[in-house]
């Protein structure tokens, strides 16, 4: 854990991003992360992240991710950050883009597009 509160802030708001797509995907059948960039293109288009007190912890931290809008090729994720002992430290929200790849863009190798 950073010892200075701006860089144990940063490494917080850093994991922030990776899983809101992810969560926003899950409960629709036949789409999921594997398929990004693949098949769906997908980008955080937003995220905001609130710090509610100086940041300290020992332990782990629980991330949770909540969808809660989904629809014309956008998501919607608010989520918040816990330390073990249970204190909120941050919240956050994320509007990230999903959207089906042209075919014009799926005939270019998957490696080219990544």
């Amino acid at each position: 854990v950073p010892a200075r509160d701006d860089l144990a802030k940063a490494l917080i708001a850093y994991f922030t991003g990776h899983l809101g797509i992810s969560t926003t995907m899950r409960a629709h059948e036949g789409i999921g992360t594997a398929q990004a960039h693949l098949t769906v293109s997908t980008a955080p288009m937003t995220v905001t992240v609130s710090f509610h007190e100086p940041v300290r912890w020992d332990g782990w931290l629980l991330y949770s991710h909540e969808s809660t809008q989904v629809g014309s090729g956008m998501s919607y994720v608010r989520g918040a950050v816990h330390t073990e002992a249970g204190e909120l430290i941050a919240s956050f929200s994320q509007d990230a883009l999903i959207r089906p790849l042209r075919t014009t863009d799926t005939s270019i190798s998957a490696h080219s597009r990544l």
